[in-house]
């Protein structure tokens, strides 16, 4: 019985697990406020509104393209519910959000139980849930919900070893989605190609087409190839009095919360050769991310700019995980080693959710 709890590896235990992930997402959320939304938000909600007026990435009706907000894509799929009829701003907001998230969430947390065994989707899961910044930049109407999808799929085409044609695309995707996420997407077809042990030239130049159509559009479409937002920050944002300095993102990063633990098991994934272009991906985008922000840091605790290396970082304490249990011979200890990390996540959830610590945006 404890063989098949913690070991199955077989489409039903994924999908019982996919749905154990959708429902803990759903009910961790009732923790969460839902009284307002980010400011970003309104912006990407203002430019879907107009997309479907046909002026697309306009600002106000009539006037000229604007590239107000960083994550261009993010629009496109707001407006999808729009489309269908959808009315409250929040409702869309929140709605895609959630849906985007929770389905990106549940999926990989089915997949890696499908691969890896029952226990290390259900440990993947309870690190999600019991992270209060993943989650609540999962719905706030931020363009986190994307990051997440477009991750997951990056790990799933890695661990996979999917055609070139699906790392191209999501390579090409991840160019597009956020500048800080081209460094992501250069890492990816680099982890494909050690993977394969061999350049991949047709990923390379699916991505560099896909990526390069955007920018030369955005060139002749808003007159510069990066939004405002980003141009706002580079010229001005050392002006403003800051609250926080160079150590912001590394202490979000390593040492809040259960972080530390995180980093400790995902050193264990190493040791897995198979596992190495996924730590490629992932560790280089943690560094890349760290070393930029802790150079250009913001003049406020910006953390949706950790998230995408936080979600990466459980990915890879869960790929850890699985390398410690496979050294455990003994059924009975590895569901003991289990209860007491259910034990350790639900004294975090408790001092998280129930007692309101959620997050300084």
């Amino acid at each position: 019985m404890i063989n098949f709890i913690l070991l199955s590896k077989n489409y039903k235990s994924a999908w019982l697990v996919f749905i154990l992930a959708c429902f803990s997402y759903i009910f961790v959320l009732q923790f969460f406020s839902f009284k307002e939304i980010a400011d970003d938000a309104a912006f990407f909600m203002r430019y879907a509104e107009n997309m479907l007026l046909g002026e697309f990435w306009v600002w106000n009706k009539g006037d000229g393209p604007i590239w107000g907000a960083s994550a261009p894509l993010y629009p496109l799929l707001l407006a999808i519910p729009l489309f269908l009829g959808a009315e409250s701003p929040e409702f869309v907001v929140f709605g895609t959000g959630i849906f985007l998230s929770c389905l990106s969430f549940s999926a990989m947390a089915g997949f890696l139980s499908y691969r890896f065994g029952t226990w290390v989707g259900i440990f993947f899961t309870l690190l999600i849930v019991s992270d209060p910044n993943l989650m609540y930049f999962s719905y706030i109407g931020l363009e986190s919900p994307l990051t997440y999808m477009l991750l997951s799929v990056a790990v799933w085409s890695l661990l996979e070893n999917k055609s070139v044609y699906i790392i191209g695309l999501i390579a090409g995707l991840l160019a597009i989605h956020k500048l800080d996420m081209i460094p992501v997407s250069i890492l990816l077809l680099i982890a494909y190609a050690y993977q394969n042990k061999t350049l991949t030239l047709k990923s390379f130049i699916i991505a560099v087409v896909i990526a390069l159509s955007w920018y030369t559009f955005a060139y002749y479409y808003f007159g510069f190839p990066a939004p405002n937002s980003f141009l706002t920050k580079i010229l001005y944002q050392n002006d403003l009095p800051k609250i926080i300095n160079w150590t912001w993102f590394g202490s979000l990063m390593f040492l809040k919360g259960n972080h530390l633990f995180l980093t400790i098991l995902a050193i264990f994934s190493l040791k897995n050769n198979s596992f190495r272009p996924v730590f490629v991906l992932i560790g280089g985008m943690i560094v890349t991310h760290f070393i930029a922000y802790s150079i250009k840091y913001p003049f406020e605790p910006y953390n949706w700019y950790a998230v995408p290396s936080i979600y990466g970082l459980i990915f890879l304490a869960a790929l850890g995980t699985f390398e410690i249990f496979k050294k455990m011979d003994n059924d009975r200890l590895k569901a003991n080693f289990l209860t007491i990390g259910l034990f350790f996540l639900l004294i975090v959830f408790s001092q998280v959710y129930l007692h309101k610590k959620i997050v300084s945006i």
